[in-house]
């Protein structure tokens, strides 16, 4: 199962970097000028894809936290009416 953009995006920011840093390492040992070229770019491609990290994280985290609102919220409406499910 494929899981929406917004469930994969801290996996596909973390391995977009380390792919794009293998990238510019490899490049620059085989050829140390290549590393020279682009220096602003590659920066700025960096930049954008931690900036991208940071994001997925504090999605991750609100999310997790929504669901743990969700939960204690269904706990609580099962202690109100008393249902037996759940155990005080």
């Amino acid at each position: 199962m494929v899981e929406p953009v917004g469930k994969a995006a801290l996996p596909a920011m973390v391995t977009g970097l380390c792919v794009y840093i293998a990238v510019i390492a490899l490049s620059a040992a085989l050829e140390p000028e290549s590393l020279k070229q682009g220096v602003v770019i590659k920066i700025i491609a960096i930049g954008v894809l931690i900036s991208g990290i940071k994001a997925a994280l504090q999605e991750r985290d609100e999310r997790e936290a929504r669901r743990q609102h969700r939960g204690h919220v269904a706990e609580q409406l099962h202690v109100v009416r008393g249902d037996p499910l759940v155990e005080h």
